[in-house]
């Protein structure tokens, strides 16, 4: 029995590792972006309890559905066009280099974002309540994932580095022990239409990208000057070391997604739906 109790705590700690900002941070994501929509969008507005409460819903379907953990990430920096400037953002061009395979191991986040967002802009046309709900809340998750660095690199766990179970300590255990400082730090956001949702995408997930080195070597830092525990110290020198990096990532987050629920309620040709 007590084996069983330890492989279940387990099982919970490493998904929650891979869960990008935890129930927590994609709650402040998903408030902040609706709380700058206009007032004309009021179907969202008014279900902004709701959204945020199911902007986790796609981390639970990983455990049932096979198809959705690739959804979550991008490994870009696999691809040797990114590496060099270059990045082929087209799906089916990006397939014929490296294969499906391949493609779908490293991560479909950006097209899987595309689809959320037509299908939202769809279900907004048709004035489908429950589409718009689902589909909103998991445009929500998807966006926050994007801007979680470590959700945009091959060594997202630290095993390249020797740094396991860095994912959880930052997005989970840093993240939730300040989430009121994270919270009265977050700029204010601007709604623009999105011309070029994929390109936008990939912007965004370059941009993560370029964190995620910082995230590595607040870990080391903080980890040499706690005297090699995870320890309070240490914690308090991870958050120190990442901390305008992670506001800035949440602001960002929140503008990115209110500006793609603003286009896709553009799009759809700025329905009014009660």
């Amino acid at each position: 029995m007590k084996y069983k109790l330890l492989f279940l705590i387990l099982l919970i700690t490493l998904s929650s590792q891979l869960s990008a900002w935890g129930s927590l941070g994609h709650e402040v994501i998903t408030r902040l972006a609706i709380n700058e929509l206009p007032e004309e969008m009021k179907y969202i507005k008014e279900n902004i309890q709701y959204l945020c409460d199911h902007s986790v819903d796609p981390d639970k379907r990983k455990s049932e559905d096979p198809e959705e953990r690739n959804k979550h990430y991008i490994d870009v920096d696999y691809y040797k066009e990114f590496n060099v400037g270059e990045m082929v953002i087209d799906k089916t061009e990006l397939t014929i280099i490296y294969g499906e395979k391949i493609v779908d191991r490293m991560g479909i986040l950006p097209w899987n974002t595309i689809d959320v967002l037509d299908n939202l802009t769809a279900a907004m046309k048709e004035k489908n309540k429950t589409d718009i709900l689902f589909y909103a809340a998991d445009l929500a998750h998807y966006v926050g994932d994007a801007h979680q660095p470590q959700h945009n690199i091959l060594n997202y766990d630290g095993k390249k580095t020797g740094q396991r179970g860095i994912h959880g300590r930052y997005e989970i255990d840093i993240l939730d022990s300040n989430i009121a400082e994270l919270k009265a730090n977050i700029s204010s956001i601007e709604l623009v239409y999105i011309n070029e949702p994929l390109k936008f995408i990939f912007d965004y997930c370059t941009q993560a990208n370029s964190f995620a080195g910082l995230i590595e070597l607040a870990d080391f830092h903080a980890l040499e000057f706690s005297d090699g525990e995870y320890n309070d110290k240490y914690y308090k020198i991870f958050w120190f070391r990442t901390k305008y990096m992670t506001f800035h990532q949440f602001t960002n987050a929140a503008e990115d997604l209110a500006s793609f629920y603003y286009t896709a309620w553009i799009n759809a040709g700025k329905p009014n739906i009660e």
